[in-house]
């Protein structure tokens, strides 16, 4: 999601979020699009629904099949 958590830091920070944002990318499996907001709004709102009476102690990841792309790996960072 973006965001602007990070704006009040160093260019150094904002080098590596970067970075790190586009390593992300690259694992992402659905290209067409970045997580936002509305998405994990609709998740949560599924939850707390009577369409999910039945769900009980479940963890479900609104995360567009990132999670399966595996860890990113922080050697890639060029600082």
């Amino acid at each position: 999601i973006h965001t602007n958590i990070g704006r009040d830091y160093s260019d150094a920070f904002a080098k590596m979020a970067s970075q790190l944002a586009a390593i992300d990318i690259q694992k992402q499996p659905l290209k067409e699009r970045s997580l936002t907001v509305e998405d994990v709004a609709k998740a949560v709102l599924f939850i707390a629904s009577d369409a999910a009476g039945f769900i009980t102690g479940e963890i479900i990841n609104v995360d567009g099949g990132r999670s399966f792309g595996g860890p990113i790996d922080t050697s890639l960072l060029k600082l």
